[in-house]
């Protein structure tokens, strides 16, 4: 969150949508922002343009769509300080009980490499299992597009997946404490696993298959709406972020400025 706050404190802020603004008001900063750009969604923009190129490293990795299976993309976010994470809780209960036509992806945060060794252990234990760890790897929408159905809890991969319209579910590792998650937007767009009920993660899955479309279509392509605003033409957004950056910074990011500061 102060990561995001600091947004507002630069020269040209350039955010998603309306949902990225909203949350800088949320933060009692959204009067810092001098110049604003929306950019829509620049890095799906740029994936459907050089997709065969990042397509082809996905594969690289053994990322390739099988047609006789079903892929269950995995995101857990870091174990960060709220608790927001599932995976140590959750993954041995996923892992341990893939059903035949099923493989599970699981796509670790870069964070996740803080606990290296543990990770070491639990990807040995289900090697060769229906399940693949993707550690250490910045790709996303290689992922998301061979993806059938997305299971995650915090993961800012989940906004990602909202336009694809495919079944989605959250685990929610915060239920019943006073950091209960359950309010989050991103958990009306799917179903949601407690943590008394992930070893029943995959006959839930299954069990919302068919209903998932009808039950939270629409509660995904508002969100996504909401998230990004409309794509744009690069050359267009290229002017306009061009134009916002021509004028002088705001006076009060120079006032108390040192002269060399200011001089550059």
């Amino acid at each position: 969150q102060g990561w995001a706050r600091g947004t507002a404190f630069q020269d040209v802020a350039v955010l998603y949508g309306r949902h990225a603004l909203d949350q800088l008001e949320t933060f009692g900063v959204a009067d810092r922002l001098h110049r604003c750009v929306f950019s829509g969604n620049v890095r799906r923009g740029y994936y459907r343009a050089h997709e065969r190129h990042f397509r082809a490293q996905g594969e690289s990795l053994g990322l390739a769509r099988d047609g006789r299976k079903r892929t269950l993309l995995y995101a857990p976010t870091w174990d960060d300080a709220i608790g927001s994470s599932s995976f140590f809780a959750a993954f041995e209960a996923f892992a341990s009980a893939v059903p035949a036509g099923w493989r599970l992806v699981a796509k670790l945060h870069p964070h996740a490499e803080r606990h290296a060794a543990a990770i070491d252990r639990i990807e040995a234990a289900f090697r060769g299992r229906g399940v693949l760890l993707v550690r250490r790897c910045p790709l996303t929408y290689p992922l998301l597009d061979l993806a059938d159905a997305y299971l995650g809890d915090m993961s800012s991969l989940a906004y990602d997946f909202l336009a694809y319209g495919r079944p989605m579910f959250f685990t929610n590792p915060t239920s019943g404490t006073a950091r209960d998650a359950a309010t989050s937007r991103l958990f009306a767009c799917g179903t949601v696993i407690p943590p008394d009920r992930y070893g029943r993660m995959w006959r839930i899955v299954e069990e919302a298959w068919d209903a998932d479309a009808e039950r939270y279509g629409e509660a995904r392509a508002a969100l996504d709406a909401y998230t990004h605003a409309p794509e744009r033409d690069v050359d267009v957004l290229r002017k306009d972020m061009a134009g916002a950056c021509a004028g002088p910074a705001p006076a009060w990011l120079t006032a108390d400025a040192p002269r060399s500061i200011d001089a550059a």
